[in-house]
């Protein structure tokens, strides 16, 4: 038997445990392997100081840029691991620091004693896995290290890895099920340092995931800090990741999904069925994410398990992310009626040119049909837009905005990102095409230089730069601010029926005093209200005496509150029931552990 460690490092969000590491972790499993899970990055997440430091030293040594691309952070990782004697004072503290951090959570993993461990790496956290590999090797040459993970797809980034040949022993790509216990029983030879993985075809034949052992309450802080999630954190409610479908059927321009997971393939409804209900019945969990690419990009399959999800009479509340011309009035109700109450649609734009640009085969009038019919069924939407696509223009731009404003009363949130470059994507092998030059590192007298050189580190076009690329920030800001602020969001909250299986008549509750940013009295002719300003970015109007009630009691339990409520604020009993499920998931009010 083989101890196996499996470890994130930051910084990576994290609300709920990593699905892939699940996998393997069920898979070592099968040969009696015993394993551990170390999620650092949720762990560190709320530590401020840390990822100050941490931002600030990537920042230092890395050219950080509006048209930067997924591996502008590199510098950074070749200044930790060559610091240079002329490093300033500041510099020097922040790497001592960041090393003795990195000590610290090698220390933890060593405490195992594990023979293996296996670094799960992101653009973002390649660097601390390196740092914390080497303090692992240095305390202990024996173990061996293993990198794996999305971001080593690429062969670039797969040479400039093997430069840290002292402390990674192997990197896997792809699908790391039916490699896993190979690695653990030293079937792998040691001069083979890359191991490739092909596409698992019968996904069925895999165990479900185990979340054994994982840190549920360090995840809950982490909710907490999240606007999505405060509710469920702060209620110490559970998120299980669950992946239905791997891979993606379309190939956006911009998108690496089809690079990371090769092939498109799914898993029988029965299987998923099963998991789910499996999962149920050990961690006790309600909410479910689908890690899926595309949760609808085969609606009969989608409306074959909502029907499958009610007809074995589970109650569960799930999200996860859909496409805008596979959804209508009849499947959103559906998949509302099975417990779906949040979904991310990627829009990226509001222009036609844009989207055929993107290879993106929707068009706004369908992303406008999708939003509503998911909104009207009673399901949150986040819908996500690119600006500063190469080729767009600010008319195109203007023609995005005019649909977020079209759309902004149906849309729990949205998320604007300036366009970045993905590694292995459609638009970076026909740069020529898109009319851009990608400007790879120059990092003269270093080991790292050959490979550098070969690594694109800011891209550039000829219609578009940093000046230009501000001005469209500045110009979707207005719209973006006036959606995500929007307090009717919170009410009610995206899982208010989670949080109301919580609520019995003697649930205690605990007012959250740092949780209220700032009040404001309301004008003459309402005097009698306040509005109040969560530091979550929520707003709720209250009733003078019903504020006064909750801070000067503290402590209270349901039904007194519930009763103070619909008399203090005159509010109808389901509308006072949505208001104090706002204030918990606002972060105002606290659910006591036990109560």
């Amino acid at each position: 038997m083989a101890k196996i460690a499996f470890v994130i490092a930051p910084e990576y969000t994290r609300t709920m445990p990593h699905l892939g590491i699940a996998y393997l972790r069920s898979m070592a499993a099968l040969h009696n392997h015993q394993t551990c899970y170390f999620d650092f990055s949720a762990l560190y997440r709320t530590d401020k100081i840390f990822s100050s430091i941490l931002k600030t030293w990537m920042s230092t040594f890395s050219k950080v840029t509006s048209m930067q691309t997924f591996f502008t952070f590199l510098p950074s990782v070749i200044h930790y691991f060559e610091p240079s004697e002329n490093l300033p004072l500041s510099a020097k503290t922040h790497y001592l620091f960041l090393k003795a951090e990195s000590a610290k959570m090698a220390i933890q993993i060593l405490d195992f004693q594990p023979d293996t461990v296996c670094f799960s790496i992101y653009n973002t956290t390649l660097f601390l896995s390196l740092s914390i590999a080497r303090e692992i090797k240095a305390r202990n040459s024996k173990i061996k290290i293993i990198l794996g993970g999305p971001f080593l797809n690429d062969e670039r980034t797969q040479e400039f890895v093997l430069l840290f040949k002292d402390y990674v022993d192997h990197l896997v790509l792809g699908e790391g099920e039916y490699i896993i216990n190979d690695i653990a029983e030293n079937k792998i030879p040691v001069q083979q340092r890359v191991i490739c993985s092909e596409a698992i075809q019968k996904l069925d034949a895999l165990p479900f995931p185990t979340f054994e052992g994982c840190d549920f309450a360090t995840y809950y802080k982490v909710m907490v800090t999240e606007k999505n999630w405060r509710g469920l954190g702060m209620t110490h409610e559970k998120i299980l990741p669950v992946m239905a479908l791997r891979g993606c059927p379309y190939n956006c321009a911009f998108c690496d999904h089809h690079v990371v997971w090769k092939e498109y393939r799914g898993r029988s409804i029965d299987n998923v069925i099963a998991e789910i209900i499996h999962q149920q019945n050990i961690y006790d969990c309600r909410i479910f994410r689908f890690n899926d690419s595309l949760l609808n990009s085969n609606p009969q399959w989608l409306k074959e398990l909502c029907e499958a999800l009610l007809d074995n009479k589970i109650t569960i509340y799930w999200y996860g992310h859909c496409r805008a011309d596979k959804i209508d009035n009849e499947l959103a109700l559906l998949m509302y009626r099975a417990g779906c109450r949040y979904i991310k649609f990627g829009i990226e734009s509001g222009s036609h040119h844009v989207l055929k640009l993107m290879n993106k085969r929707i068009t706004p009038m369908s992303a406008r049909k999708a939003i509503t019919a998911a909104h009207d069924a009673g399901i949150k939407v986040r819908a996500s837009f690119i600006y500063a696509y190469p080729g767009e223009t600010q008319d195109n731009l203007f023609e995005t905005v005019t649909l977020m404003q079209e759309i902004a009363d149906k849309l729990y949130g949205v998320r604007v990102y300036s366009f970045m470059f993905m590694p292995g994507t459609e638009l970076e092998l026909q740069t020529k095409k898109h009319h851009i030059t990608l400007n790879c590192f120059e990092v003269p007298g270093s080991k790292f230089s050959t490979v550098l050189s070969a690594i694109p580190e800011t891209w550039s076009h000829p219609e578009i730069n940093s000046e230009e690329i501000s001005i469209r920030a500045h110009l979707v800001q207005p719209i973006t601010s006036q959606i995500n602020k929007d307090e009717s969001n919170y009410i009610p909250y995206m899982f208010s029926e989670a949080i109301k299986l919580k609520l019995e008549p003697y649930t205690l509750l605990m007012y959250q005093n740092k949780a209220i940013a700032a009040r404001k009295e309301s004008n003459a002719e309402n005097e009698n209200l306040i509005t109040v300003f969560a530091t979550s970015g929520a707003s709720i109007t209250l009733s003078k005496e019903l504020v006064e009630f909750i801070e000067n009691n503290e402590k209270f339990n349901y039904k007194d509150l519930f009763l103070h409520v619909t008399k203090a604020a005159y509010l109808a009993p389901d509308t006072a029931e949505k208001l104090i499920i706002a204030l918990i998931s606002t972060g105002v009010l606290q659910i006591i552990p036990g109560s």
